[in-house]
């Protein structure tokens, strides 16, 4: 144990008066930048997902409103009607009102 300690005391008093030399300079560096990088990716992740989230929240509001009108049209649209007497009238659009009555000869 205190051989241990002697030989990191050690170390520590030869590299403290040199200057690094330029593998361990290239080492750091790529070490520094790749730091920056993770964190430089996690950032760009994370934006990406908020911004597609909130496209997507966006999309499912939009789909909603357009749902909603569409129904808003199709329940304003008298497709079928029953007059006092019973007798059912199709309104087919083009044809207009058809009422559906015995033919009578």
């Amino acid at each position: 144990m205190e051989e241990k300690l002697n030989n990191e005391s050690l170390q520590e008093h030869s590299t403290q008066g040199k200057e690094p030399n330029t593998a361990t300079a290239v080492l750091y560096h790529v070490q520094k930048a790749a730091r920056r990088g993770y964190i430089f990716a996690a950032v760009a992740f994370t934006t990406m997902f908020i911004i597609m989230g909130a496209l997507l929240a966006h999309q499912m509001n939009i789909n909603q409103r357009n749902n909603e009108k569409w129904i808003e049209l199709f329940e304003s649209y008298d497709y079928m009607s029953q007059d006092g007497e019973g007798v059912n009238n199709i309104n087919m659009g083009a044809q207009g009102d058809i009422v559906n009555e015995p033919d009578v000869e």
